[in-house]
């Protein structure tokens, strides 16, 4: 995951989550995912 957010990317089609667009949103998708699992 953060990996992911140096990645240029306009889309994140996330397995069970759905898909989360425009970038901004699936950023801040990425970074709530890392800080609730203690990653940041």
């Amino acid at each position: 995951m953060k990996k992911l957010l140096s990645l240029d990317f306009d889309v994140l089609a996330e397995g069970h989550f759905g898909v989360y667009k425009p970038k901004n949103r699936a950023k801040e998708y990425i970074k709530n995912y890392l800080t609730h699992y203690g990653q940041i």
